[in-house]
């Protein structure tokens, strides 16, 4: 018997966005509409609108001092990975030559950690504006006919988009232990055919950490200052959560093969199998995100299928070295499958391979098969991201929206879905600007689906090669191929695609609308001005086909180096 083992460390450091000049200008800005000191909007009494932005005292002044989210995040997450394989042979009865059996093992360990950092938690506070403190001049509220007082009769509503230094910088720290154990026997039978029998376990655990996130409760009633925030304030905005992922697979297999009789061009071999494998999936969101108290979302799931599967592979030698005829063979497989969750599927390919002289090899494959959805795409639990994009509607032309970049029928459509998007909440179409750059962050909710069903695809090349013997060591192929896949398992698109997508289309008609949530009529924690896009839906779905085909043309030849002047040179 003999054992093999190794074991790997791997550490990366992260790349900070900081550190290249280049990405400074990612996502059109390093200015946010969120500020490190509050950013405070709203309406007055008489109906007049004031955008004033808060000094980190209690003062206010008109000066824009935009959060600058370039220094903070990471281009690049940093990780650190520990791995340890084995695997191992024992021979049972080596002197057996009917029937020799050996006993198999392999053992597949990985530990990793990844860590991400991202600016401070961007939210809109409510009505919270601090009054009588120092620093807050006359100067610094000129224009308002009243207080700012929240929610006092005569005084100023007020809205309050900002970004805590104080709370922190958010931080990803993602740990995840996978391993995967063979234990099976193998052999040989009758010296003519191969055997194994093997059970297969594996198992990932993963905790995905998140620090520094915004409490969203407790922000909703907070009447505290925001900008000067106490430990015990910390205490109540702050929440750190932690998410745990579990996946389990178990299978067991068996499989025979070898050759069953001689024809005239050779052995006819076969290959057939089976196996049976079981799937499960756990996902526990953090009861802070699972509960709402947190803008990152999560919902407890949990599933799981079994699979039951036999194939039967076969190659027939049908002739060789006949007339036209130097080589002609036949390759065939089928696969039945039963899913717990699907119902039954047959899948096929066959195969011809033909040589009528030995310069010239004609091959041609035909195929059905499908792909079963993972795991993660069915059961995966609920979590919301936040996409930069551009919103399309915005009126500041340095925002490069799809309202001031298109032209002609195009931007009239646009520009009239903007106008019954936006007036549907009470925002001026003709003013709207959502950041002071137009970028904005839509909060995306992704997960997996489990109504979603397996992929189809239907497969057909047929090609050629020819290695002429009067030029040596020269080959040329030739195919041509043809791929339909239907029922594809897509994710909807990225959140500036299916915006632009909507925006673009006659009536706000795009399928791609319904995966976009209604503009909002005040700040939320993920758009700072009032009439922003609130959500969007990425959960995967099946939806749409591809068909494609394609002619392949390569061609090799070598040549000894000596050829060109090199003695003494092997082969180029």
């Amino acid at each position: 018997g003999n054992i093999v083992f190794n074991i790997g460390y791997n550490k990366v450091d992260p790349i900070y966005q900081r550190n290249r000049t280049w990405a400074r200008s990612i996502n059109g800005s390093g200015n946010s509409g969120f500020f490190p000191d509050g950013h405070y909007q709203g309406t007055n009494p008489d109906g007049s609108p004031y955008d004033l932005i808060g000094n980190g005292h209690g003062g206010f002044s008109t000066a824009p001092a935009a959060f600058d989210t370039t220094q903070i995040p990471n281009l690049y997450s940093g990780f650190t990975r520990k791995t340890f394989n084995t695997s191992a042979h024992y021979e049972l009865n080596p002197n057996s030559d009917a029937f020799p059996v050996e006993l198999v093992g392999q053992v597949m360990y990985t530990d990793r950690s990844s860590f991400g950092l991202a600016n401070p938690d961007p939210q809109v506070g409510v009505a919270n504006t601090p009054t009588g403190v120092a620093g807050g001049t006359n100067e610094n509220i000129a224009g308002l006919p009243g207080p700012l007082t929240p929610d006092s009769p005569g005084g100023n509503s007020a809205s309050f988009p900002f970004r805590s230094t104080v709370i922190g910088n958010r931080t990803f720290i993602t740990d995840v232990q996978t391993y995967r154990t063979v234990v099976g026997l193998q052999g040989k039978l009758f010296q003519k055919f191969d055997w194994e029998i093997k059970l297969n376990h594996g198992q990932s655990d993963g905790a995905a950490h998140t620090n520094n996130l915004v409490d969203q409760p407790n922000l909703a009633t907070f009447t505290g200052d925001i900008n000067n925030l106490t430990v015990a304030d910390q205490t109540l905005l702050r929440d750190n959560t932690t998410d745990v992922l579990k996946t389990t697979q178990d299978e067991y297999s068996t499989q025979i093969s070898g050759p069953v009789f001689t024809l005239p061009a050779g052995d006819l071999t076969f290959a057939v199998g089976g196996d049976i494998r079981r799937e499960f999936l756990t996902d526990t969101p953090d009861f802070a995100n699972a509960t709402g108290r947190t803008d990152q979302g999560g919902t407890p799931t949990r599933g799981q299928y079994n699979l039951k599967e036999g194939f039967v592979e076969f190659n027939v030698p049908v002739l060789k070295d006949q007339f036209m005829a130097k080589e002609l063979s036949f390759d065939g497989a089928a696969r039945y499958s039963h899913y717990s969750n699907f119902g039954n599927a047959t899948t096929w390919k066959g195969t011809l391979n033909w040589a009528p002289v030995g310069d010239i090899r004609i091959r041609s494959t035909l195929s059905v098969s499908f792909r079963a959805p993972t795991i993660q795409e069915l059961f995966l639990a609920n979590t919301t991201t936040f996409n930069g994009v551009n919103d399309p509607c915005d009126t500041n032309p340095s925002s490069n929206s799809l309202l001031t970049t298109s032209s002609g029928a195009k931007q009239a459509t646009v520009r009239a879905n903007c106008i019954a998007a936006l007036n549907a909440v009470g925002i001026n179409p003709a003013t709207f600007e959502p950041s002071l750059t137009g970028s904005q962050q839509i909060a995306g909710v992704s997960g997996g689906n489990p109504n979603l069903t397996p992929e189809k695809t239907h497969d057909f090349t047929i090609g050629g090669v020819l290695t002429p013997s009067f030029v040596p060591n020269l080959q040329m192929t030739l195919d041509y191929w043809r791929i339909k896949l239907s029922n594809q398992i897509i994710q909807i698109p990225d959140a500036q695609t299916a915006l632009n997508l909507c925006y673009a289309s006659t009536g706000l008609s795009d399928p791609s609308c319904a995966t976009l949530g209604p503009r909002t009529p005040v700040p939320i924690s993920n758009q700072p001005t009032a009439g922003g896009i609130s959500t969007q839906s990425l959960t995967s779905l099946n939806s749409g086909t591809i068909s494609t085909d394609c002619i392949d043309f390569g061609l090799d030849y070598s040549f000894p180096l000596s050829d060109v002047g090199l003695p003494n040179a092997g082969k180029l």
